[in-house]
This record gives C-alpha cells, sequence and structure tokens, in this order.
C-alpha cells in the first residue's frame, strides 16, 4: 500500500522504486547528479536526462494526487504554493494563457476537431477550447478541482488516464501544461497518448521546466514548486527529443521561453507570500505598462530560444500518417 488510513486520513510514507532504465532514452547508464529536497537525481550520462532515483511509486502518487486539499499539500510540501490558483483558480491571466497556447496549437496542426487534456485540472484550458469550437476531453485524479457540471459539460474524467473511457485514434489534439515533469512513468504515458492520437495528429506539451535554464545554469535558482516528488523529471531539448524520437514521434519542435520564476520572483513577490504567479498579470494587464512588458518578453523569449535557456520547453511533434 502507499498509504495507509490512520483516523480517516490517509497517510505516507511513499513506497518507492529504483528507476533502473533513463526515461528519455532507455539506456541504463547514470551517474548521481545532485540531492534535492532530500530526494536523489540521477543523470543519464548518454543523454543528460535528470530524474528521481527511487521515486515514488505510480500508485502512491495518483493516490496522493486524489488527496483532499490539506493532505495534497502536506504530501507534496506545497504549503508555499496557491494550489487553488494554479490548478483550480478561474484568474483572467489563466484564460489569456490558454488562448495563446490554443493559438499555437491551432496554428501548428492548422485544423480544429477533438482534444484531449492530460492533467486538465479544473477545466480552464478546456472551457477555453470548448468556446473556440473543439470538441474537449480530458483527465485528471484530482479530486478537489472537481465540478460536475463543468466535468459532464467538457467531457473530463476524475481518474487516472489509464481508467479512462478514452477510443483509441480519435483525437486529432493531445495537450498537456506543466504536467510531463510529475509523471512517474513517462514512457508509458506518452506511448498511450500517442495510441489516442489520429494519424497525423499532433501532441503539444507546454511549460515543460527546462533544466538548462539561466537561472538553473548559474546555480542560483530556488527550484521554486520544482522539487520532489512534485517533479520527478528534469528536461532538456535534447533529452526531451530523444524521448520522443525514440517513441515513435515526427516532425519534432521545441521552443524554450519564459523568464525564469526565480528572478520574477525577485522583481514581483515579497518574502514570506504564497506563490500565486501574480507577477503574470502584470504581463497581461490592458495598459501602457502591460504592452512594454509584452514587448521586452517577446525579445526575452527570442533570446532565451535560440540559447536554450527559457525556464520552460514548450513542444510539438506529430504522430505519423499512415504512408
Amino acid at each position: 500500500m502507499c498509504g495507509e488510513q490512520s483516523g480517516g486520513r490517509m497517510t505516507f510514507p511513499t513506497e518507492t522504486v529504483s528507476v533502473l532504465r533513463c526515461p528519455a532514452c532507455g539506456r541504463n547508464n547514470s551517474r548521481q547528479w545532485k540531492t534535492l529536497n532530500g530526494w536523489r537525481l540521477e543523470k543519464c550520462t548518454v543523454c543528460g536526462m535528470i530524474y528521481v532515483s527511487p521515486r515514488p511509486s505510480e500508485a502512491s502518487l495518483l493516490a496522493a494526487y486524489a488527496l483532499p486539499r490539506d493532505e495534497y499539500d502536506n504530501f507534496f510540501h506545497t504549503e508555499y504554493l496557491d494550489t487553488d490558483c494554479f490548478l483550480g483558480g478561474e484568474r483572467v491571466w489563466i484564460a489569456e494563457k490558454a488562448r495563446e497556447q490554443l493559438g499555437r496549437l491551432h496554428r501548428i496542426l492548422q485544423r480544429k476537431g477533438k482534444i484531449f487534456e492530460l492533467g486538465c485540472g479544473g477545466g480552464q484550458f478546456l472551457e477555453i477550447a470548448a468556446a473556440e469550437g473543439w470538441e474537449t476531453a480530458g483527465v485528471d485524479p484530482g479530486d478537489w478541482v472537481r465540478s460536475s457540471e463543468k466535468d459532464e459539460r467538457l467531457g473530463i474524467q476524475r481518474c487516472s488516464l489509464f481508467e479512462a473511457r478514452l477510443e483509441a485514434g480519435s483525437f486529432d489534439a493531445v495537450f498537456m501544461a506543466s504536467v510531463l515533469e510529475h509523471i512517474a512513468e513517462p514512457e508509458r504515458y506518452v506511448v498511450y497518448l500517442q495510441r489516442l492520437l489520429k494519424n497525423g495528429g499532433l501532441l503539444f506539451i507546454s511549460g515543460l521546466p527546462n533544466v538548462q535554464s539561466l537561472t538553473i545554469l548559474l546555480g542560483i535558482d530556488r527550484w521554486i514548486g520544482g522539487h520532489p516528488p512534485l517533479h520527478l523529471l528534469f528536461f532538456s531539448r535534447r533529452s526531451a527529443r530523444t524521448m520522443l524520437e525514440r517513441l515513435g514521434f515526427a516532425d519534432i519542435s521545441i521552443r524554450s521561453y519564459g523568464i525564469p520564476e526565480t528572478l520574477l520572483e525577485l522583481i514581483f513577490r515579497r518574502a514570506g507570500e504564497r506563490v500565486r504567479n501574480d507577477y503574470v498579470q502584470h504581463v497581461y494587464r490592458r495598459s501602457l505598462v502591460g504592452a512594454g512588458i509584452r514587448a521586452l518578453r517577446h525579445a526575452l523569449y527570442g533570446v532565451f530560444d535560440i540559447t536554450g535557456m527559457g525556464s520552460v520547453l514548450e513542444i510539438s511533434c506529430f504522430k505519423p500518417p499512415v504512408e
């Protein structure tokens, strides 16, 4: 058992599993890189992938993500993060960000159709997608962000991906944002997502933390929200491409962008406050200040993409069409 009942509440320690092969290239060549939050990080000497080993078992993670809100925060040590805002909020900037992501996704795919989101939280992205003409479906094990009416309307199932009722080859696009880094068995998930796609369908991965970001390379990143057991995988452009090529995806494009969160925290957040990503509101503010920040952001993103030092990666790739 990954947890035990104690007075009606789930308690952990967590069952752990050693990772015998690199999640990206599948090779068994690694060395210890560092220790983070008490967890050992291994670095593959072949492709550079960094991952937690030993890691929590898949069963224990699924149980933890379905915990009530307070127990969820306690298990993942997220007391400094406003998880309602990140996973269940309805803030204006979340909608604006979803529209940006959908716009890029649509430009790449060149059509609308049926879209599936893995780790859909409260359904904000799917809500925008439905309003823009997509047929939607999603999966998220988190029960504390459930909305029965919205879940039914958007096709959201509150379970694991492998328990969901989903038809193979039925989706034009599969989307996930800030999800892949949390997954214990990425190969199993990505292969299953490929199965859900139509031939020629698009897998779009957004917000994947970049271990080659500027602040991590400089050794000044505070890894806000990025520690185990929340994050189990630490990708670079190289390791992400290696994994997707190995699993049979084609036309892989990887964009590096984003201002490292450490710097934004120093600018916009006072010490001791819970992290809410309030600084994002400055980007989307309808004002000359907001316009100026967006222009500066666009320029910086270009530099980060060229150097590969943005805080996150955005990946698009296709399930090959049948010849």
